[in-house]
């Protein structure tokens, strides 16, 4: 039987109905793994004014609707409406009254009825940064014609050629004289590799071919450089031969960004700058040539990478940020060339404004770790710094105002290591201070510029720009960036540098979970640092698997380590011991360790107070033990330069367990089992450490790796492993019966090996008698620890309300 004309009209209706009804509540869908919440959410206060509006794609609609007004029931008057956006994220580009406000997104279906979202409260503060959207023709209005258009102007190339009394030479000789050898070398091209699929072991094949183009694609760059800074067509002639090859390669093909995408970014990264700056020698069709293949491979960055993910929602990528900063270089190279390139200045603008950076906030954390926070913050900041110079306020966002401190803190002179984070084994390099002189360009920040000069980068002004560091690992890149940004990024006549004396000697990254602590900053040769980890984003990306662990260094030597020695692309050593939580200093449970390569495995800082002659932290891994725990909260206490505290409040609820307390080390560890007291000594640097509480544990050492590092001599010739990797040590602290909690209290001290004087600290420690908490004495100091579900903690003469506090000397009084 057939409906009637009305049945059938009901059931149509109904149907729209509920597809709508549908799509309206997929607007509200929760946030997946990888995909950022909306912003700003229900009783946010922004730090910007006005704030970037972030919310969740729907598969089915591709133009959207927001709606801001200071009315929640959006009254007309005061509602200000913006249709016809492709993208989940819309700025205004004029600030906004402090105060209340409430906003929404949408769709209209095609009968043109509105569907909105539910409605979000916000708050913007009187203090918060103006940081208003500047419209894609205003930014292209700032971009001049004239070429060279990027780091470089032909005023400045004008003024370097003209340099008779040699102000310039410590920075051109040394580009100039590799630009020498360079051509001496009479390279042949470099071969577009085959089909990666044609290859047996590709993934040997492919990291050999970009390990060995880097270098040269470098050399297209030096020779660049010296065509810049002497006008000599020879330099020129090398830089368009070697560019010119890269042109040919299928940008879909070996070379493409699409994963595997190191050799399609190194192309995107290097070529464009040599085009703008051989410009004038190329011939008409090759610069035509190159403005396609440019914009090919931009427009795959675009619209593969960045649009399709999309990364305004999706930001946790690392190759896809590194991106950003080279489609921001090309923009500007090309803005006059080809129209898309003012739809890659819009859209990456807007990720600028929004969700940028994606691993750290406005606190300025970079969640890969200080190698990934180096390798990445330097590359974006060349963009940010040739935005700047534009006129164009990214300095405004409160992430790029921070970043420095990241770098001040945990990026800090003269470290031994680069923990947290891959890359954990290597010394921090002097990259890490040409962020942070970048950094001073921005904001005349007088740190940055000590951090910088710290680490070798000088001031052009005076001469002192230091070229070479033998430590990079592609030496040859040193001249060319240092060249570039020494005419770029300079201001010794404006910024002095001031050691750190009087910031606070601890700061706290809640972004990322990490908390540095020093004992004198002023004094690299003699700081002590601890870096404490608790991180909300878990272990994905570059990081690992462990939340609530320690970092100790001290004298410029290292003593509790992350253990292991990464290898730059995929090897068990990596996966099965680095990343997992065996490797670092923190805790098992029933000797297994927090879930890996995860988002789920994370932490957080619950409290960081910083008071002077102490410090103190807290933080919560409880979530990274798939369930396994009810509570692991690790109390870090810092009296400075004495000692450390660690109290680890453990409790796994109906299960019964053993708990393992670990840490790993350079040198071998003393083990004196009668005072459960620990030593291991590294250079002129030694590391105590004492057992406290509890009384059933046992203490055992080993050596060694589970699994082992890769054998150098399989790996290709630029596999930047250390030529020796001795065995590490790994002390195992463990209760011996399974219990549903425990409390670890351990008390941790360095000293120089060449000091005449012997540490007390360990020695003296004592648990004393206390109601609510726990009670120590260390040295003649009262240390107390208030339970978390207690009021007050007193021990016989005082008594206190706070998580942790120190009182000094309270045993001489």
């Amino acid at each position: 039987m057939n409906p009637s004309p009305l049945t059938f009209c009901l059931i149509l209706f109904i149907s729209l109905a509920v597809s709508d009804l549908s799509m309206a509540n997929c607007l509200d869908r929760p946030p997946a793994e990888d995909e950022v919440n909306y912003s700003p959410d229900e009783g946010d206060t922004t730090e910007t004014n006005p704030p970037a509006f972030v919310w969740l794609p729907h598969e089915s609609v591709d133009s959207y609707i927001v709606q801001y007004s200071q009315s929640k029931d959006f009254q007309p008057d005061n509602t200000f409406t913006e249709k016809n956006l492709d993208m989940t994220v819309f700025i205004p580009q004029e600030t906004m009254q402090p105060g209340q406000w409430y906003w929404r997104y949408g769709y209209s279906n095609e009968d043109e009825e509105v569907c909105y979202s539910k409605i979000r409260a916000f708050e913007i503060p009187e203090d918060a940064v103006n940081f208003p959207f500047i419209s894609v023709d205003e930014v292209l209005s700032h971009i001049p014609q004239k070429r060279p258009r990027l780091f470089f102007t032909p005023e400045v190339v004008s003024n370097i050629r003209s340099d008779e009394n040699g102000r310039f030479s410590h920075i051109l000789e040394p580009v100039i004289s590799m630009a020498d050898q360079i051509l001496e070398m009479n390279e042949p091209l470099f071969a577009e590799p085959d089909p990666w699929d044609e290859y047996e072991d590709f993934e040997k094949v492919y990291t050999e071919n970009w390990q060995t183009m880097r270098p040269y694609t470098q050399r297209m760059v030096i020779a660049a450089l010296a065509y810049v800074y002497t006008g000599d067509q020879k330099y020129a002639e090398e830089a368009r031969r070697r560019l010119m090859n890269y042109m040919e390669w299928d940008v879909d093909g070996p070379s493409s960004v699409i994963w595997p995408s190191e050799l399609g970014l190194d192309i995107a990264e290097h070529a464009p700058w040599t085009f703008d700056w051989i410009y004038d020698y190329l011939s008409e069709s090759e610069r035509q040539k190159c403005i396609s293949a440019l914009t090919q491979r931009m427009e795959q960055i675009h619209y593969d990478i960045h649009r399709d993910r999309p990364l305004e929602t999706r930001p946790y990528h690392n190759h896809a940020i590194r991106m950003l900063g080279f489609i921001l270089e090309s923009s500007v190279v090309l803005a006059h060339d080809v129209p898309e390139a003012q739809d890659w200045f819009d859209y990456s603008l807007k990720l600028l404004w929004s969700t940028y950076p994606g691993w750290g906030s406005s606190e300025g954390g970079w969640h890969e770790g200080v190698h990934y926070w180096t390798a990445y913050i330097r590359r974006m900041m060349r963009a940010m710094n040739e935005l700047d110079r534009l006129g164009i306020p990214v300095k405004d966002k409160p992430f790029l105002q921070n970043t420095g401190y990241y770098g001040l803190y945990a990026a800090y002179p003269h470290r031994p290591t680069s923990a947290p984070g891959d890359e954990h084994n290597t010394p921090i390099e002097s990259k890490a201070g040409r962020v942070t002189s970048m950094l001073t360009t921005m904001y005349n920040n007088p740190y940055f510029r000590w951090h910088a000069e710290e680490y070798g980068i000088g001031r052009l002004s005076n001469g002192e720009f230091n070229l070479f560091d033998p430590d990079v690992r592609f030496p040859a890149s040193m001249p060319v960036e240092l060249g570039r940004e020494a005419f770029h990024v300079d201001t010794a006549d404006i910024v002095q540098p001031k050691p750190p004396f009087d910031l606070p000697q601890s700061h706290a990254f809640r972004d990322v979970g990490l908390v540095a602590m020093h004992s004198n900053m002023a004094d690299p040769e003699n700081n002590i640092l601890m870096l404490f980890q608790s991180n909300p984003y878990g272990a994905v990306s570059h990081n690992h698997a462990n939340q609530n662990s320690f970092i100790i260094e001290a004298f410029r030597e290292s003593l509790a380590i992350i253990s292991g020695y990464r290898y730059p692309g995929t090897h068990p050593h990596n996966d099965e011991w680095i990343r997992q939580t065996k490797a670092h200093n923190s805790i098992l449970v029933d000797n297994k360790g927090q879930l890996s390569h995860s988002s789920q495995s994370r932490g957080r800082i619950i409290e960081h107070q910083e008071l002077g002659d102490y410090v103190f932290a807290v933080g919560d891994a409880t979530e990274a033990y798939e369930g396994r725990l009810d509570r692991f909260h690790r109390y870090v206490l810092f009296n400075r330069p004495d000692y450390f505290v660690i109290i680890d409040d453990i409790i796994s609820g109906d299960r019964e367990s053993t708990y393992q307390w670990l840490l790993h080390t350079i040198n071998e560890i003393q083990i004196d089992h009668q005072t459960r007291t620990v030593m291991s000594t590294h250079g002129d640097a030694r590391l105590s450490v004492r057992f406290l509480e509890p009384g059933n544990l046992s203490i055992d050492l080993r050596s060694g790796f589970d699994t082992p590092p890769p054998d150098p001599e399989t790996l290709p010739e630029s596999h930047h492993l250390p030529s020796q990797m001795p065995d590490q040590f790994h002390l195992t602290a463990s209760t011996t019966d399974p219990e549903n909690s425990t409390r670890f209290v351990t008390v941790l001290s360095t000293e120089q090996t060449s000091s005449s004087e012997q540490d007390s600290a360990v020695h003296t420690a004592e648990v004393l008698e206390a109601r609510g908490g726990i009670a120590m004495r260390v040295n003649n100091d009262l240390i107390l620890w208030k339970e978390k579900e207690q009021q007050e903690v007193s021990v016989e003469g005082f008594s206190s309300t706070e998580t942790m506090e120190v009182v000094i000397d309270f045993f001489n009084n």
